[in-house]
């Protein structure tokens, strides 16, 4: 059985003074292992297989083990923003101005699982093979896919403290946001990252 694809990217990020630190979207889960084989069938034991007339027989072989499941595929990264002015515990005041910010990085797609492992054969009966042959493990399940990341956003100014931003006769123009990234979840269904957003102004939480 295959497993769950991760969980898609959220949330903002934050900003210090080495710059923006995004998060990313969680790693897919493990495949599930496969079943073991069945034993093999024991023979009723007679004056040819034993020397003596006995109810002992041959045993059935082991059944093969199961194969380990696939490690999950990593989460895609969040996309980067773009900011214009970047504003830590300070008090800004703009003017007359024209604030540019570009478009955000697209989110990263979800990466892809590594395929379970492959079951153990089934061992012969014994007594010279009179017992019967066991059943051949089952394959472990792949791995589920990594989400995908949250877009990227288009921000004019971003900023942790609240009350220190002073506009006057400001324009902003804005770039576009950036698309979510891509997964899949093992039926074949798109798993589509949250889109950013274009914001003028854009408080972050310390």
């Amino acid at each position: 059985m295959w497993g769950a694809a991760g969980a898609a990217g959220k949330g903002r990020g934050r900003i210090d003074e080495t710059g923006w630190h995004g998060d990313g979207a969680g790693d897919g889960a493990r495949g599930m292992p496969g079943q073991g084989g069945g034993g093999g069938g024991g023979r009723r034991g007679g004056l040819a297989v034993c020397g003596v007339t006995t109810k002992g027989g041959a045993g059935g072989g082991s059944g093969g083990a199961g194969g380990c499941g696939g490690r999950g595929g990593r989460g895609g990264e969040n996309g980067q923003p773009s900011i214009a002015i970047l504003a830590l515990h300070a008090e800004v005041t703009v003017r007359d101005s024209i604030i540019t910010s570009d478009n955000g990085g697209p989110g990263g797609d979800g990466g892809l699982p590594e395929e379970g492992g492959k079951a153990g054969r089934g061992a012969p009966g014994g007594a010279l093979g009179d017992g019967m042959w066991s059943c051949q493990g089952g394959s472990g399940g792949p791995g589920g896919d990594g989400g995908p990341g949250r877009g990227g956003d288009s921000i004019g100014i971003a900023h942790l403290d609240e009350d220190q931003l002073t506009l006057e006769g400001v324009t902003f123009e804005l770039g576009l946001p950036g698309p979510g990234g891509t997964s899949w979840e093992w039926s074949g269904e798109v798993i589509t990252g949250e889109d950013g957003i274009a914001v003028e102004t854009q408080r972050f939480p310390e």
